[in-house]
């Protein structure tokens, strides 16, 4: 059996924060557990701003074959409403079988 895939996708610009920090532990565990990890620093990318009437540059092309072809994305989101402190929230995204491939199957908050 093949180990499943996973992926951190981090936005942070800052080296030590928070939200990068728990996502490798996250990332830790999953390679102690026997899953094939990776963290995708989005600062490492060469992102364009969004633009329907461009084509995608070679890095943003390299990060969604990386997103497609994990089997479990975590991803990392800022909450900055007025009613919330600033903090990050990690969401967990599974994909269990190629069918079920673009829907969620578990959330973690």
């Amino acid at each position: 059996m093949d180990s499943p895939r996973i992926v951190a996708v981090v936005g942070s610009l800052r080296d030590g924060s928070y939200t990068r920090l728990a996502l490798e532990h996250a990332l830790d565990a999953a390679r102690e557990a026997g899953g094939d990890v990776a963290l995708l620093d989005l600062r490492e990318y060469d992102l364009p701003v969004y633009d329907p009437d461009t084509e995608n540059t070679a890095d943003a092309e390299e990060l969604m074959r990386e997103i497609r072809e994990a089997d479990v994305v975590l991803l990392e989101r800022r909450s900055t409403t007025a009613r919330s402190p600033r903090r990050s929230k990690t969401r967990s995204t599974t994909a269990g079988s190629t069918s079920s491939r673009k829907q969620p199957q578990g959330c973690l908050r």
